[in-house]
Parts: structure tokens; sequence; C-alpha cells
């Protein structure tokens, strides 16, 4: 269930920019997928009445940001806490995608890397903002920042994070999938991944 978007900061209605987005102002849904390579599906809605905007470079795995909570595996298509860090030669940037008002958009999560249980309980977060220009721009600082900020303190600091419902992955193995995955660095999204589709 690949879906297909393009990647741009449009110039849509902002709301205001001086706050954050509470995490009610988008559903995210995640759902079991019939895809043999992905791990679930999800859906992100936006409930307000403004554009918003979701870091969208992990939408579709891998994410470099997965954790787990108690028995329940995150997908972590965003950070959660800020980081004092060097950045690497090659920094992911930060890409928004804008969701427009009571707009929904659709894809799969897909990361080979993980070897979850059949039975695994799995969860999804993300980060949305309502001001595109800030975070970018704070990043950008930190990128500078001497070590004292990673550039993906931005995303924490200028998003809201939200997770989504928790799912119950098959109880059987979907066809194809590998009985075991590497482990390793942090993924980076792979170059040839789809991006989803606004309906």
């Amino acid at each position: 269930m690949r879906r297909l978007i393009a990647i741009c900061l449009c110039v849509l209605p902002l709301s205001v920019a001086a706050q954050k987005p509470k995490p009610t102002d988008v559903q995210l849904q995640i759902q079991r997928t019939s895809t043999a390579s992905a791990i679930v599906d999800w859906s992100i809605t936006n409930n307000t009445k403004f554009a918003m905007y979701v870091y969208d470079f992990f939408l579709l795995g891998p994410a470099p940001w997965n954790d787990q909570e108690g028995d329940v595996s995150i997908l972590g298509t965003a950070p959660m806490r800020q980081e004092k860090g060097c950045p690497p030669n090659r920094v992911v940037p930060v890409l928004l995608l804008a969701l427009p008002p009571g707009r929904t958009i659709r894809g799969d999560f897909v990361d080979d890397r993980m070897n979850l249980d059949p039975k695994a309980k799995v969860a999804m977060r993300i980060a949305i903002f309502n001001d595109p220009y800030k975070v970018v721009e704070d990043a950008k600082r930190f990128l500078s920042s001497h070590c004292e900020h990673s550039p993906y303190d931005a995303i924490v600091l200028d998003g809201t994070i939200v997770q989504s419902n928790i799912v119950q992955l098959s109880a059987e193995p979907k066809p194809g999938a590998p009985v075991s995955t590497p482990r390793g660095e942090i993924p980076e999204a792979s170059s040839h991944a789809e991006k989803p589709k606004l309906h």
C-alpha cells in the first residue's frame, strides 16, 4: 500500500505560530497490514482549521528513534528528547509534509531491520508543527551550535509529539518475512521510498 506524494514546504494558512500544536490537533491511527514488507499501515488526519506540518522523512521507515515502552514497540519517526551532540558530516534534513485542514494522509511503515515477534504490540510516534519555518531555521542554527545541540533538537523544541493507538501484529508471520534481521547503526530512509498520498 505504497502511496505517492511530493514533499515540499507549501504556503498554507498558518495557525498561531507562537504556540505548539496540541496532540489532539491530528489523529494518528495504525492498523495491521496485509502488505508482506510492511509492519503497519498508518493514517494521519488534520482535525484543525489550519494547516499542520508533519516531520515526514522517516514516515515510511526505517526510523532511527525506535523505542520500547513496556511490552509495546514504538516506531519512532521523531525524537522524544533533546540530546547534545556533534552532527555527522551528513545530516538528514528537516523535511515537512503540509497537511491541509480536514485532510488525511495514508501510508505504510517498513523496517526490515526490526525483528518483531508476530504477536508483538506496536505503536507509532510522529512530530507535528504549525510553523514550518521556525523548525527549519532552528535546525540550521543548531547545526552550528558547537555540539551544544543536535539539529534534531529543533524537532523536539518546536514540535509536538503524537503517539498512535496500539495494535497487535498478526499471530502468523507475514509471507516472505525474514526470520531474523541484522541490527546495526541508525538507519537512513530508503532513497527509493515513495511518499504517502493526500486524500
